[in-house]
């Protein structure tokens, strides 16, 4: 009897022993389990806040760089308001470049006039804009109204490879185009040439209240 006493005592043991030892696995896989959510849970909060705060900072960052290009244009349209008037009686020509496709397309255009001080010939002459770069800093455009859209025909921006990009033209089914044409402002960012700008552009009227050209200024975003 003491032998078979000793033999279930084991017997318990060994069971009890076994299921504490299953309890425990349970116990440990649940915690492992749990733990592993928290931290994913955790990781993904983290990203989620950080992904956040790039965005308040990149919001904060280009509402900064509008307000400075919204001055700068308020300044440049000082130059051009009410002061420029085409002249047909003389004709300029251009092998202009569509700035999407490269497509050239030769043009005769009237001369471009604004008066700053007296009548300046605007046409392929940056010395107007360079005056207005050189007061506010990044990019300035003064562009003619075409039938093929909107073309530079002064600015002091530059293509990769240094030189200015007088010539090229933004093509009507742009929305810079389709904005100013209504005689609104465009703002925002905007392809321009080459690269990325934060941009704003302005229609410029003549005498009778038409939309013949636009004052263009921007901030490269690199």
């Amino acid at each position: 009897m003491k032998f078979r006493s000793l033999s279930f005592r084991k017997q318990l043991l060994l069971r009890c022993g076994s299921t504490l030892f299953i309890i425990v696995a349970i116990y440990i896989a649940v915690s492992m389990v749990m733990m592993k959510r928290s931290l994913q849970s955790s990781a993904e909060q983290n990203l989620s806040n950080i992904t956040e705060a790039l965005a308040r900072t990149a919001r904060s960052s280009y509402e900064i760089y509008q307000e400075r290009v919204d001055y700068n244009l308020n300044v440049a349209n000082e130059y051009v308001d009410g002061f420029c008037r085409l002249v047909p009686e003389e004709n300029v020509l251009f092998n202009a470049e569509n700035q999407i496709t490269g497509e050239i397309v030769p043009m005769r255009i009237p001369s471009f006039y604004c008066r700053n001080g007296s009548d300046v010939l605007v046409s392929s002459n940056s010395e107007i804009v360079d005056h207005i770069t050189d007061l506010i800093g990044g990019t300035v455009t003064i562009f003619q109204v075409v039938d093929e859209g909107l073309l530079r025909i002064s600015t002091s921006v530059k293509r990769r490879d240094g030189t200015r990009a007088i010539g090229t033209f933004i093509p009507p089914e742009s929305p810079v185009y389709e904005t100013v044409m209504r005689g609104e402002t465009f703002r925002g960012r905007a392809y321009v040439v080459d690269d990325w700008y934060i941009t704003a552009y302005r229609p410029i009227w003549n005498g009778a209240g038409d939309v013949i050209g636009v004052i263009y200024v921007g901030l490269n975003q690199g």
